[in-house]
């Protein structure tokens, strides 16, 4: 708001370094970014591209696959083409996919707002619930449980840490599940070192597409030994 933009430029010759330690839109969408870019404040990890596209599943997607990188499936819906039309979206994504199925806001984090509908009739109540967060969102094919998720470090030389297996206490790691303490977060996670090394090795190759800095994180889920990075 306002009044923190100008708190932040009244303070701005007296900061050495903005530490981004803030979460979900504002603060990883690359907005508070370009705030500081604007009024000459060092800051820490990625920058207003990388931060940006680290948030938009869409066009994040689109990069990936222009790399070659698996992604689950999907089908992106806007909130005016659902408002105008709903039985025609509903055919459209019954004819691409098979339930259960997953509903997720674009550009929101920490699950909020996905659900996985079972059937037809909770599909709609879904979307709904997705385009209260956003007003574009993603169905998603069904990939199943086996999370993990691998963090990288650097700038132009990227390491990558242990490969962490998420193990959600019911159906997927949603936000209850992120924030209840519940979650079991093993490391190094139980797939083959030939898999894990692979996985390292797609999370540095994203690290480098969005050109992130510092350090990131990539959640991937593994499916017939295939690695999908959502």
């Amino acid at each position: 708001n306002l009044k923190f933009v100008s708190m932040l430029y009244n303070l701005r010759n007296k900061i050495d370094l903005a530490f981004i330690a803030l979460h979900g839109p504002m603060g990883e969408d690359g907005k508070i970014q370009s705030l500081l870019e604007i009024l000459n404040i060092p800051y820490t990890f990625s920058g207003v591209l990388a931060s940006g596209i680290g948030m938009n599943k869409l066009k994040s997607r689109e990069l990936f696959q222009f790399h070659k990188i698996n992604v689950p499936d999907y089908l992106p819906i806007e909130k005016l083409n659902w408002k105008k039309d709903k039985n025609k979206i509903i055919t459209e994504i019954t004819k691409k996919f098979k339930f259960p199925l997953v509903v997720k806001p674009n550009t929101s984090g920490s699950s909020y707002g996905v659900s996985i509908p079972s059937k037809i009739n909770g599909l709609k109540k879904s979307i709904s619930r997705a385009l209260k967060c956003d007003n574009l969102i993603l169905i998603e094919e069904y990939l199943g449980k086996k999370e993990i998720s691998v963090a990288t470090i650097g700038n132009k030389k990227i390491i990558a840490l242990p490969v962490i297996e998420i193990i959600p206490p019911d159906k997927f790691f949603d936000l209850k599940a992120k924030y209840s303490g519940k979650t079991k977060e093993i490391c190094p996670a139980k797939i083959s070192q030939k898999l894990a090394e692979k996985a390292k090795e797609v999370a540095k190759k994203v690290h480098k597409i969005i050109d992130a800095r510092g350090i990131i994180r990539t959640d991937m889920i593994i499916k017939n030994n295939r690695i999908y990075v959502l």
